[in-house]
């Protein structure tokens, strides 16, 4: 049993860090469950919400960047650098 086996310290902090991810984790999804999927279920679930404590999110879809907006969710929108062919680029800055 690997109960009875004394581990090595980084053998220790591997576990304490998986650990303490799953705790993170299930804490954001008791968060996610409990606060921001009613607000999608709301009759005023267009209007946007205050700001929440959360970390946020990075994403390219709009569509999940309007949801987890108006939820309260910090989100990052980001695209692609994709220009025509038309435009002129006068000077690139460093």
């Amino acid at each position: 049993s690997q109960l009875s086996v004394p581990s090595l310290f980084e053998q220790a902090i591997m576990r304490w860090r998986i650990a303490q991810r799953m705790i993170l984790l299930i804490e954001a999804w008791i968060t996610w469950l409990v606060e921001v999927m009613p607000t999608f279920t709301e009759p005023d679930a267009w209007r946007v919400h205050t700001l929440r404590n959360v970390v946020g999110a990075i994403t390219e879809d709009p569509l999940a960047v309007e949801r987890l907006y108006r939820a309260g969710i910090p989100v990052w929108y980001y695209r692609l650098l994709a220009f025509e062919s038309t435009v002129k680029v006068q000077r690139w800055v460093e």
